[in-house]
């Protein structure tokens, strides 16, 4: 899976790209937790590229509450179906 993940993604950072920025990742994100849906571990679509800063990001918006965890999460898909247009 994360080689399919990292060619999907070109092995950068989806959110430094959204934002004009290019980093490689360091991370492969689950955007729906392990804990929550142990059955989307392996499903590409639900895996993104990161890099570790924006990974800790990510983390700190899950960890505010389900408003912002959801709203982080939309994002992160919006970012892979960004992709495959």
């Amino acid at each position: 899976m994360v080689k399919v993940v990292k060619q999907r993604d070109n092995g950068l950072c989806l959110m430094c790209l959204a934002n004009d920025k290019i980093s490689y990742y360091n991370v492969i994100h689950h955007i729906v937790e392990l804990k929550e849906v142990r059955d989307k571990g392996l499903d590409i679509d639900n895996l993104v590229c990161l890099c570790s800063s924006c990974h800790a990001i990510i983390h700190g918006q899950y960890n505010k509450g389900e408003g912002y965890k959801m709203k982080a999460q939309d994002k992160l898909k919006q970012l892979i179906n960004r992709g495959e247009m």
